[in-house]
């Protein structure tokens, strides 16, 4: 950010008003809009385990830790603990 410049340089305002809902659909509709490099629209294609990935880790971590669990997924330790206790928001409601 250069010196003297303060957020009302470079935010600019869409939408007011909104509920927090309206404001994450609209928030997603923009990112599909404008493809910003560090957003990404939400959906299952960004989901690292499938489900039957998932079903086998959770018979995995039955007798392993999520640690040991994730490494042999070659995910990290907290995607494969969202993934095992519903927490990933990618994912397909059930």
């Amino acid at each position: 950010m250069e010196a003297g410049k303060l957020p009302p340089d470079f935010v600019e305002i869409y939408m007011q008003g909104l509920t927090k809902s309206e404001a994450c659909e609209y928030e997603q509709k923009m990112i599909r809009q404008f493809n910003p490099i560090f957003n990404k629209p939400m959906g299952q294609a960004l989901l690292k385990l499938s489900q039957e990935d998932v079903a086998i880790a959770q018979r995995f971590k039955q007798s392993q830790s999520y640690k040991e669990v994730a490494e042999a997924f070659g995910v990290s330790t907290m995607c494969m603990w969202r993934a095992l206790n519903g927490k990933n928001k990618n994912a397909p409601n059930d």
